[in-house]
């Protein structure tokens, strides 16, 4: 799109802070017609710049975080595991590599908030 387009062409001046900074305002997903997440073309983009994809990447996985939700909490990042997971056949191995450290966390968070969930639940019994 033209705003892809204008923001790609700003942080190629400055990839090193832009790349960054875009990553806390992009869409960084797409939702399918089943309601399955994947990367956005710019999330792409921005992540497979040389030497700081992880560093964008860290700001995404921020933004799992941040936002409104129905249901359970853990419904949220069940649905953003996809994402992870895709990228651990990157080809970029500092992006596997994040990639496989960032899912081992997410799952750890999620299997906290089922747990609470849980017991939270089980008290309205």
């Amino acid at each position: 799109s033209e705003n892809t387009s204008v923001v790609l062409t700003c942080v190629n001046e400055h990839p090193g802070t832009r790349a960054v900074r875009a990553a806390r305002f992009v869409q960084y997903f797409h939702e399918d017609s089943r309601g399955l997440l994947s990367w956005s073309p710019i999330a792409e983009r921005l992540m497979g710049l040389p030497d700081i994809g992880v560093k964008v990447l860290e700001v995404f996985y921020s933004r799992f975080f941040v936002g409104s939700s129905f249901g359970p909490w853990s419904n949220r990042f069940v649905r953003r595991q996809p994402l992870l997971v895709a990228l651990t056949n990157h080809n970029d191995a500092s992006i596997r590599s994040w990639a496989k450290g960032a899912l081992a966390k997410l799952d750890a968070h999620i299997r906290q908030l089922m747990e609470e969930e849980r017991i939270r639940d089980e008290r309205f019994e």
